[in-house]
């Protein structure tokens, strides 16, 4: 194979980016307690439970962040609320696999989202927190624990959003942006002629 790359260097090319591509790929891989989907990272709790809330994530610093904030938790088929951004979970009573979605709005105001999945003890790891993409900013997915029952999901964010709000732009703001390109346009169109 050796021989076949030295002579051929897009396939050695080829070869080294799809190496590059699953090595960078084993670190988005979740952790070994289960998997939430979509998630661009997963770190082990260090604890057998992330409550006292937010005060467990944030003492081991989840994701290098400790300003965590706690907003809502389901366990048991029942919704613990301290801010109220639609958290909903099903199946409602403990289940090793399900779904879980929460408002947009969430993204409007933190910059980023984590949710804590809490099962049994699973080679040592009791909780893992799995950190969501904020430039995609999904609001819906699901969870696999690999057949054990979940005690709860938490859902934690933190952050300002980002500067004008981070979420969808307003009808107003698109009809700046249109206005100014227009007004390029124009101004472009006098300067040519």
């Amino acid at each position: 194979m050796v021989q076949i790359l030295r002579n051929q260097p897009l396939v050695g090319a080829v070869v080294t980016l799809a190496l590059f591509a699953c090595c960078g790929a084993a670190n988005a891989i979740p952790c070994s307690a289960g998997s939430l989907v979509p998630s661009i990272d997963c770190q082990d709790g260090l604890s057998n439970n992330d409550f006292p809330a937010p005060d467990k994530v944030n003492m081991e610093t989840f994701f290098g962040f400790n300003d965590w904030e706690y907003l809502q938790k389901w366990e048991g088929g029942s919704l613990d609320t301290n801010m109220d951004y639609g958290w909903t979970v099903t199946p409602p009573g403990a289940s090793s696999t399900g779904n879980w979605e929460f408002d947009l709005s969430a993204w409007g105001d933190f910059e980023d989202i984590m949710i804590v999945l809490k099962s049994g003890n699973s080679d040592g790891t009791f909780f893992s927190g799995y950190l969501l993409d904020n430039m995609t900013m999904p609001t819906m997915g699901t969870w696999d624990t690999g057949g054990k029952a979940i005690s709860h999901l938490t859902l934690y964010a933190r952050g300002d959003s980002p500067p004008g709000g981070g979420g969808i732009p307003e009808p107003t703001s698109l009809s700046l942006i249109a206005l100014a390109f227009l007004g390029a346009g124009y101004r472009r169109k006098r300067i040519i002629s």
